[in-house]
């Protein structure tokens, strides 16, 4: 692989600069009295995908998922506070000020609990980035297969199984939480996103727009990880999928409001009914000092950022987060929210499987960090202008891995989030034996073929199924006419969830179909004479 090794760095760098705007706050509120909202009229505040994916595992709906009480943010509109974000899971609002009198006596306010400033008014904007990186710009693409430059990371997870078995995230919904999606609406690496109305939707929670694609590139770059599809240059596991992009990161500077920004975004795509949560931020130090956290705040339940990380799995998203880039460097351990305890922490190797040497470490022997390691070192992805480029960081391997799990829960569409966090750890070549540099180790997705429990059986020629995959029909023909047929489909945990019998028939169409979700199935075929088993997928 020729690469042109050059230094890209995804900002601008500006001279540093004091400005001055206003300071925010997180108001912490007693209750949620006064509220429109309730529990028994979840469409108010949730989406039908939303409803369904609680319904679907048994997630009560409760107080937790009520917004924060509409009355008491107009009271504090009223007072001069500008609110941007709220919280309801933490039941928190984030106000922006420049009246300090006001704020020296809000706690004075009934349903005001406490105020704790997350940004101060006056802040040093270095115009340096948390996201510099060099990424080594590829020239010569490589051809080894459909996949191009992401062949390697993609072949040593064993994804392209899941191609094989006509999986690539279809039907999954992923939110990816970032600094900003540069230019993705006009790099031909994701022309097919757009074509096929993947994008689900943007928003960005730190300007409070939807503006996205002319912020901060690395988001687009995550993104490219997981969804880019350029044939033969780079083709990633789950092109398929739906994407919501969010911004939740102010980059050039550092301020715990960030957190509180991504606490907002992971509920609105909860809200929106996402199945994945990608997070390719962390925090731990601030640009004040006072408001940095400590090694002991990583403890999987300390921090806010943690806190809702756990609270989204919780209401059945799958959360993955990068560990951190910290592994030599003073900190050297895992960042929030990659500590939480429902978190699913990717650290970094190379193609090679060796442990990049900045990949965060864990720090608690009872809450194995990180969870797993993909490729983040020497990973294929898009560059800030839009080229195939080999680029480094637990950034890239959290994608990679959001990424196959996207095409997991296609393949078990009856599974939990807890449960595909569990198969992708189970996966891993150190299940028996975890560590805190390489926790589980190397998830090996070829092994999903053995836990689809395909059956092989002697397929007679006088049966023919089709189409396969298929979308809302099905037809089962037979050489000649057959008695007692009985047909059941069942779903990857071996549940019968269609049933069909006929006395004697040659042909049986299969037409109401549309309830079943997509994914892999087993057809089983009953005769007076034979009994056959076969695979199906639906699309």
């Amino acid at each position: 692989m020729a690469v042109r090794i050059v230094f890209l760095v995804f900002l601008i760098l500006t001279g540093c600069v004091t400005y001055a705007q206003d300071a925010t706050y997180l108001l912490f509120l007693t209750d949620k009295q006064h509220n429109d909202a309730t529990i028994d009229e979840p469409k108010d505040f949730l989406s039908e995908r939303a409803i369904d994916r609680r319904l679907k595992f048994d997630i009560p709906i409760d107080s937790t998922d009520l917004p924060v009480s509409g009355f008491y943010i107009d009271s504090l509109k009223n007072l001069g506070l500008d609110i941007w974000v709220t919280s309801r899971w933490l039941n928190t609002v984030t106000v922006k000020s420049n009246d300090q009198q006001l704020i020296d006596t809000i706690e004075q306010i009934s349903f005001i609990d406490s105020v704790v400033m997350t940004k101060p008014a006056a802040v040093l904007k270095s115009g340096s980035s948390k996201f510099e990186t060099s990424v080594s710009v590829i020239d010569s693409l490589e051809l080894k297969s459909h996949y191009g430059n992401a062949f390697d990371q993609v072949i040593l997870h064993g994804g392209e199984v899941f191609h094989e078995l006509g999986m690539n995230g279809k039907g999954i919904h992923v939110a990816i939480l970032d600094a900003g999606f540069y230019k993705t609406d006009q790099y031909e690496a994701f022309d097919s996103l757009f074509v096929n109305h993947q994008i689900l939707g943007t928003r960005d929670f730190v300007s409070n727009d939807v503006q996205v694609y002319d912020d901060h590139p690395h988001g687009m770059a995550v993104l490219s990880i997981m969804a880019s599809y350029l044939p033969n240059q780079l083709v990633a596991p789950s092109t398929a999928a739906s994407y919501w992009l969010l911004r939740s990161e102010e980059d050039g500077v550092e301020y715990p409001v960030e957190e509180d920004y991504w606490i907002a975004a992971t509920e609105f795509a909860d809200s929106a009914g996402v199945d994945i949560i990608n997070s390719s931020l962390g925090y731990f130090l601030f640009d004040e000092d006072f408001m940095n956290h400590s090694h002991e705040d990583m403890n999987g339940e300390s921090t806010r950022i943690t806190q809702a990380a756990n609270m989204a799995f919780k209401k059945g998203i799958l959360v993955v987060a990068s560990a951190g880039n910290e592994g030599n460097k003073t900190w050297k351990h895992i960042i929030a929210p990659a500590d939480g305890n429902n978190v699913l922490a990717v650290g970094a190797i190379d193609v090679n499987g060796d442990r990049a040497e900045f990949s965060s470490t864990g720090i608690y022997p009872d809450n194995v960090k990180p969870n797993v390691m993909a490729v983040g070192k020497g990973i294929a992805g898009l560059n800030s202008m839009g080229q195939v480029s080999s680029i480094n960081g637990t950034s890239f391997s959290a994608p990679l891995i959001s990424a196959f799990a996207a095409c997991l829960m296609e393949a078990y569409p009856g599974k939990s989030c807890s449960d595909i966090k569990m198969m992708i750890e189970e996966l891993a070549n150190q299940y028996n034996s975890p560590d805190s540099l390489m926790g589980f180790g190397i998830p090996d997705f070829k092994r999903v073929k053995e836990l689809l429990a395909e059956v092989k059986v002697q397929h007679t020629t006088d049966l023919n199924i089709g189409p396969n995959p298929f979308s809302n029909e099905l037809s089962i023909s037979f050489a000649k006419p057959a008695s007692d047929v009985r047909i059941e489909i069942l779903d990857i945990l071996s549940r019968v969830v269609y049933k069909k019998y006929c006395d004697e028939v040659q042909e049986v169409a299969l037409y109401d179909l549309n309830s079943l979700k997509e994914g892999v199935y087993l057809l089983m075929v009953s005769t007076n004479t034979f009994s056959e088993i076969h695979k199906i997928v639906k699309y």
